[in-house]
Formats: C-alpha cells, sequence, structure tokens
C-alpha cells in the first residue's frame, strides 16, 4: 500500500466490500502512523462499526474530522475518505495532537455511525467537527448548504420529489458541536450552484453513476491541503 496514490485507493475502497473497506482504512491509518480502534455499535437494531484515530497521549481538545465510508460511490464517499486519509498524514507530519479521525459506518441509514460516535464521548472534549462527504472531483472546497439543494432538486427529478438530506455534520450540530460539512467541486459547477443549478458531480450520485471516472489525484491533495490550512487559522 506504500506509494499508493488516493485515486487507486479510492478504487480500491470502492470495490471492497464492507469488511474489506474497513481493512482498508485501518491498513492505511496504521501506515501513516496512528493507532486505529474500531468503534463496534448497535443502534435501532443495526450494527455497525466507526474506525476511530486519536493522537497519542493529547490532552487538548479535538476537532473531529469526519467521512463516512459505508456510501456506495467514489465521490459518495471513497473520496471523501480518501481527503481524510491525506490530511491526517499532514497532521500527523506536524504532529498535531487536536485532530480525532473518525470513518463513520451507517451514515447512509440515518448517520447512525456519527450518533453512536458521540454518545460513547465526552462531548466536553470536543471543540467542533470538519464532515466530508462528496470528495475526489473539483478542486475547490464547498460549505454545503443542504436546504438549497432540497429545494433545487425538484426542478430536476419532478415536482413531487422531496428528501430530506442530512450528513455527519447535522448530529455534531443537533449536540451543540459547531460543524462544517464540507465537498468539493470545480470553479465552474460551484458557479453553476450559486446560478441554481444541480452540479452535474451531484447529479451523479442522485442518478447512481457515481464510479472511479473523473475522481483526480490532485483534486484530492488540494483538497487536503486547504483543509488543513483552515484547520490552523
Amino acid at each position: 500500500m506504500k506509494n499508493e496514490s488516493s485515486v487507486d485507493l479510492v478504487g480500491r475502497i470502492l470495490n471492497a466490500n464492507m469488511t474489506g473497506k474497513r481493512e482498508l482504512i485501518l491498513a492505511k491509518t496504521r501506515e501513516i502512523g496512528y493507532a486505529p480502534e474500531v468503534q463496534d455499535f448497535s443502534y435501532n437494531g443495526q450494527a455497525g462499526q466507526n474506525i476511530v484515530a486519536r493522537a497519542i497521549d493529547s490532552e487538548e481538545k479535538q476537532t473531529v474530522v469526519t467521512a463516512h465510508y459505508d456510501g456506495p460511490g467514489a465521490y459518495d464517499n471513497a473520496g471523501g475518505v480518501a481527503v481524510a486519509l491525506s490530511l491526517m498524514e499532514k497532521a500527523g507530519r506536524n504532529k498535531r495532537k487536536d485532530l480525532t479521525f473518525v470513518f463513520t459506518d451507517l451514515e447512509e441509514q440515518g448517520q447512525l455511525g456519527a450518533r453512536a460516535f458521540l454518545e460513547k464521548s465526552d462531548v466536553s472534549q470536543i471543540k467542533s467537527n470538519v464532515n466530508l462527504d462528496g470528495a475526489g472531483i473539483g478542486d475547490c472546497l464547498i460549505e454545503v448548504d443542504n436546504g438549497k439543494i432540497e429545494r433545487l432538486l425538484p426542478s430536476v427529478v419532478g415536482s413531487n420529489y422531496y428528501t430530506k438530506l442530512q450528513s455527519d455534520s447535522d448530529v455534531f450540530k443537533a449536540n451543540g458541536i459547531p460543524s462544517v460539512h464540507y465537498a468539493t467541486l470545480s470553479p465552474r459547477e460551484i458557479e453553476q450552484f450559486q446560478q441554481g443549478q444541480i452540479p452535474a458531480t451531484w447529479l451523479r450520485v442522485l442518478y447512481n453513476q457515481d464510479g472511479i471516472k473523473g475522481i483526480n489525484e490532485g483534486d484530492i491533495q488540494s483538497a487536503a491541503n486547504k483543509l488543513y490550512s483552515i484547520l490552523c487559522q
């Protein structure tokens, strides 16, 4: 796995079953220098496993970086996992002690992994959350406004269509923890979104066409670099 490109890692995560996805993330996390733990949980009768990687011997309040690994696609969310792992590498090289990384399970079933993580945590020691959900295509970070997407979707898929869009960041917010949901898009697609259109990258997720095509190494590294700069502020 050493020297494996992030795009290759996305491909392997995408094609693996859930056990395989966990093993890939655990192996990469250990390679970076963390000692991850598997957090078993059962929520509403559904069993899942989060992967939690904390800085060793840290007493600082933590920013929790989340990326769910149960998504069915490359952009959603193997690419988000790859960005989180690249961010982890930068944090490790710079001896950051204030970042905890959580790769959540059962996000697609109602953010159950994030809920379980918080129930098992001392939330007074969490200062904020950065959630990566939708990444690997486009070199620009965007703060995702789920409400705006919900309002635009009927114009794309029909006036009777409605869905409540949520991500792990909403669970942190509900617990009083400041949280931002980040995704990546190209500058052109951000402009489209600002003009009231659903970007094609998001439509591929909606229409279950979220394969490896378009996932870009430079975009993954750019997102990780920009996030690290934000976390250094």
